[in-house]
C-alpha cells in the first residue's frame, strides 16, 4: 500500500456494526507486518445507546492496543455518521473498507474515500446481500487524485477464499484426539474461538473438557454478553458435539 509510513496504517471502516469483520481484516493486516496508527469506525449504531455496540468498540480498541504492545498506542475513534467522520478526517487514510453495508451507496462511499485516502490508498467494498447477491471490488487512489479500479482484486480474493476453504476442510477432517488441548481444537475451528476465549479471559491452555465447558458457559451467560456472531454460536455447538 503506497503512501503509508514505516508500516503505520490509518484504517477507516464504514457501516461496521459490531466489528467482527473489521477484527478479521485488522488481524490479517497485523499478521502482514502493518501497525495500526489509527482506526476510524463509522456506524449509526455508535450514536445510539446500544450497549453491545459500545462493548464491541471497547473490545476492539483493547485488542488493537494489546496486539501492538511496545509501540505507539493506536487511536481508535467511533463516528455516528459519515458527515461526522468527513468533518473530522484530516490526515489521509491508507485503507478504507465497506463490508456488508449495502445501505450506503457505492458512489457515496467512493466519493468519501477519494476525499480521505492518501495517494496509493485503497477503498474496498465487500457485500453478501441476500437479495442483491455478492459483490467484491477495490479502487486505488492515484497521485492525480482519481480512483482507479484494482483489476486483479476479485481473482486474488477468490483464490484466497478457496485456499482458506481447502485448509479448513483438511483441518475439519482431522480427528480430535482424546488428549487434545484447546489449541488443537483451534486449528480445526478457526481463530474466532480464540477470540471468544480472549474476550472472556478464559485460559486457552487448559484441559479440553474444562475449557470447553467454561467457554460454553460464558457464551450462554447473559452477564458476559451474547456470542458476538453466528460463527461464535456455531463454534459453541461444535465444541458441544466434540466434547459432549
Amino acid at each position: 500500500m503506497p503512501g503509508r509510513h514505516a508500516g503505520a496504517l490509518r484504517y477507516v471502516s464504514v457501516g461496521c456494526g459490531f466489528l467482527l469483520s473489521d477484527w478479521e481484516v485488522l488481524t490479517r493486516l497485523l499478521g502482514c507486518g502493518y501497525r495500526v496508527e489509527s482506526a476510524a469506525l463509522v456506524d449509526t449504531l455508535y450514536g445510539s445507546r446500544d450497549t453491545r455496540a459500545t462493548a464491541a468498540l471497547q473490545q476492539l480498541a483493547d485488542w488493537v492496543h494489546g496486539a501492538q504492545r511496545g509501540g505507539p498506542e493506536a487511536s481508535v475513534v467511533a463516528y455516528a455518521s459519515l458527515a461526522a467522520f468527513g468533518a473530522a478526517a484530516a490526515n489521509g487514510c491508507h485503507f478504507f473498507v465497506q463490508m456488508d453495508a449495502s445501505d450506503i451507496e457505492c458512489e457515496t462511499a467512493l466519493d468519501l474515500a477519494c476525499r480521505t485516502l492518501a495517494p496509493g490508498g485503497v477503498y474496498a467494498r465487500l457485500e453478501n446481500h441476500q437479495r442483491k447477491g455478492a459483490f467484491a471490488g477495490a479502487w486505488a487512489k492515484t497521485e492525480a487524485g482519481t480512483m482507479e479500479p484494482v483489476d486483479d482484486f476479485i481473482s486474488n480474493a477468490r483464490a484466497h477464499v478457496e485456499a482458506a476453504r481447502e485448509k479448513r476442510r483438511a483441518a475439519d477432517a482431522a480427528p480430535v484426539e482424546p488428549s487434545a488441548t484447546l489449541d488443537d481444537l483451534l486449528a480445526r475451528s478457526g481463530a474466532s474461538l480464540r477470540r471468544e476465549c480472549d474476550l472472556r479471559g478464559i485460559d486457552a491452555t487448559g484441559a479440553r473438557e474444562g475449557v470447553a465447558r467454561r467457554l460454553l458457559d460464558a457464551l450462554g451467560d447473559g452477564a458476559a454478553g451474547p456470542p458476538s456472531s453466528k460463527l461464535a454460536r456455531k463454534l459453541g455447538r461444535d465444541i458441544a458435539r466434540a466434547y459432549g
